[in-house]
């Protein structure tokens, strides 16, 4: 199976910096506990006021995007969400699976993706499986995850990414009305940070299991395969239900202390980059595969090549190996 993952490169101010190595980008930030909240801190400290999520027109500087990590924690907290506890995450990419995920890290619990194309059978298995504690779904997906869920003893409790309907609340209004609850002694790295389904080409769906150590440690390879840049934006074309997604789209760009522009889902008319500075986007394939480039237009009648040719981009698995070594 092919996976990519799309890297929209936007310099600020469409000042061209000077390009760091991998080793000078790591380099930049303090050290960590390799856990997500950790990296995330590292990375903030030195960015509170630049931009680091975007999302549907809404800009979240790092130290905005700290604190909705901090009031998310503090609102699961208080709903009762503990150490080795799954919550599910059943909706499109936005702005909340990223702070869910951090949120859920803060507090040693867990985060189960799951695909919201999914039936109620599929859906089933992955909340029993799993034994998810709550669900954050789409008002899309709710109708199904209900069903799903419906046998489950205790039953999950709701919250709605996308604003809310009935008696299930939204997200955000979720954060403002819950109480400030304390928060546990921090993670270790080898928390399990997510459960990512497999397809289950052979069988039933297997959940594979990631610690903190892993997102970290990935998302910092990113760095070095793709040379990602402090003042460069990412945009993340695939469904955050997907381990490269997660791992390669979000870990890579918060690794970096860049920019993550997240994209509700893929849009080929929506693809063309939605700045007026010039753009490059990634593709990377398995470490099996060849990495490619796709050049694509960056003004009107004029189009541009990558900055990595097809002779480079196919040592790009070499240099994966090594995660801080300088460019061949």
């Amino acid at each position: 199976m092919i996976q990519a993952s799309c890297s929209l490169v936007v310099p600020y101010f469409g000042v061209r910096m000077k390009h760091l190595t991998p080793f000078e980008v790591i380099s930049l930030y303090a050290g960590h506990d390799h856990t997500l909240p950790g990296l995330f801190q590292s990375r903030a400290g030195k960015r509170l006021e630049r931009p680091c999520i975007v999302f549907e027109g809404r800009t979240w500087s790092w130290g905005e995007f700290s604190d909705l990590i901090d009031s998310a924690a503090r609102m699961l907290a208080s709903r009762g969400i503990r150490r080795g506890d799954r919550v599910a995450v059943m909706a499109g990419n936005s702005h909340v699976q990223v702070a869910l995920l951090f949120a859920l890290a803060r507090i040693r619990a867990i985060m189960v993706t799951v695909n919201p194309e999914f039936g109620v059978a599929e859906a089933k298995y992955v909340f029993d499986h799993a034994g998810v504690s709550a669900i954050a779904c789409s008002n899309a997906t709710l109708q199904v995850a209900e069903q799903a869920s419906r046998d489950m003893s205790p039953r999950p409790w709701f919250v709605l990414v996308d604003g809310a309907a009935g008696a299930i609340p939204d997200f955000s209004d979720l954060i403002a009305h819950s109480p400030d609850a304390e928060l546990p002694a921090g993670p270790s790295g080898d928390d399990t940070c997510a459960i990512i389904y497999s397809s289950g080409t052979t069988g039933l769906p297997k959940g594979v299991m990631h610690s903190q150590r892993n997102f970290v440690v990935t998302g910092e390879h990113q760095v070095a395969r793709t040379h990602i840049q402090p003042g460069e934006r990412t945009l993340c074309i695939l469904p955050m239900f997907h381990v490269n997604a997660l791992f390669y789209s979000v870990a890579g760009t918060i690794a970096a202390g860049a920019c993550l522009i997240i994209a509700p889902r893929f849009s080929a008319s929506g693809f063309r980059a939605p700045s007026p500075f010039r753009t490059r986007v990634h593709t990377s394939w398995p470490r099996w595969a060849r990495s490619s480039s796709t050049p694509i237009l960056d003004a009107p009648g004029r189009r541009h090549g990558s900055s990595t040719s097809t002779a480079r981009t196919s040592r790009t698995t070499r240099w994966a190996s090594s995660p801080f070594a300088r460019r061949p």
